[in-house]
């Protein structure tokens, strides 16, 4: 009863099911075919008779991957289960995919005698995650482009305004003019970041944090010889952070730039980022000629401090200016977290 069972299991089973002799994987036949169940058959477009005695190896073909097959011998010399996914090749010629799992047949003194495959035909999933890899793929791309263009299109408009700022006669004016050309400069910054990433999500901060400091240096026309020193651990930042992250170096560079070394041929700016676990600190301090008596930067009125402030406040973070001997430091702190949302919800 229990044989007959077995059987019309085997036979009716919507798996390939394939039985074979132990063989010698380094004979040219190999492991030969002593049985193959109906569904076997139909996969494979072979009659029993064409199969029996055969090895399983006439369904492999040109496009049959050698590395998976390897994982097959490899079982087989162990005497262990296998599993491979393979391209096999029907008997007229039609590729299809399978999954095979191989397992050994042993007697009462632990020999192995036989082997059993089992066989799916996989073709219907290799074919949906072939088109999901695509449309993820021309999605990675339309991203990538996007952040491309955006790029352009913010450095198309910092220019004018930089343009703008060159013919303006009134230099506080021109001052604002070259101060919104920053800013945007800064956004522009991460989508370059982006563009060059293979993660749309986050961005590796230590160039961009380089790359924007120099670029405002480039907007402003400062003159004094600067002498910049980079202490910048790699950091991942999620780009929801990047975004007020880079714009809060843009406010404080920029500040540095335009008031700490009027009237000096040379100057030092340090920046340090250290991440502590999942803390971020960030110090930019400069030898310059320090902050006003009157300055307040929990009260502070301008509009750099406001941004600053507000800004700050998104990465829930804690921020301080503080007066040395010689020159200012600015300190930031916050958790390093993958905000969700958009970063269309920047505030400033």
């Amino acid at each position: 009863m229990q044989t007959f069972l077995y059987k019309a299991i085997i036979e009716n089973s919507t798996d390939g099911i394939v039985v074979t002799d132990v063989g010698k994987m380094d004979k040219p036949d190999g492991p030969r075919i002593i049985y193959a169940n109906d569904t076997y058959l139909q996969m494979t477009g072979y009659s029993k008779e064409e199969v029996i005695g055969k090895t399983p190896r006439i369904l492999q073909g040109p496009e049959t991957d050698r590395t998976e097959l390897d994982k097959l011998r490899t079982a087989i010399e162990k005497g262990i289960p296998g599993r491979a996914e393979l391209i096999n090749y029907k008997k007229n010629g039609e590729k299809f995919w399978t999954s095979i799992s191989i397992f050994p047949v042993m007697d009462e003194q632990g020999n192995c005698t036989n082997w059993i495959g089992i066989k799916r035909d996989i073709t219907e999933i290799k074919s949906r995650e072939e088109q999901l890899r695509s449309a993820l793929e021309e999605k990675e791309t339309l991203i990538h482009e996007i952040h491309h263009r955006v790029k352009n299109n913010l450095a198309v408009m910092s220019g004018v305004i930089q343009l703008q700022a060159l013919q303006e006669e009134n230099e506080e004016v021109s001052n604002k003019f070259l101060t919104v050309s920053t800013r945007i400069q800064a956004m522009a910054s991460i989508h370059e970041g982006l563009y060059k990433s293979n993660d749309f999500s986050r961005m590796e901060i230590e160039e961009r944090l380089k790359e924007l400091i120099y670029q405002i240096r480039e907007i402003l026309k400062i003159e004094t010889e600067i002498d910049f020193d980079f202490q910048v651990d790699k950091v991942l930042m999620n780009i929801n952070q990047a975004v007020p992250f880079s714009m809060i170096i843009n406010e404080v560079v920029s500040n540095i730039f335009k008031h700490a070394f009027k009237g000096l041929r040379s100057g030092r700016i340090a920046v340090q980022l250290r991440k502590d676990n999942n803390r971020l600190y960030l110090m930019i301090q400069d030898n310059g000629a320090g902050l006003p008596k009157d300055f307040n930067s929990t009260g502070g009125t301008t509009l750099g401090l406001k941004v600053i402030d507000n800004l700050a406040k998104q990465l829930n973070g804690e921020y301080q200016f503080d007066r040395l001997d010689n020159g200012t430091a600015f300190r930031l702190q916050f958790d390093s977290v993958d905000i969700k949302g958009s970063a269309d919800n920047l505030q400033i």
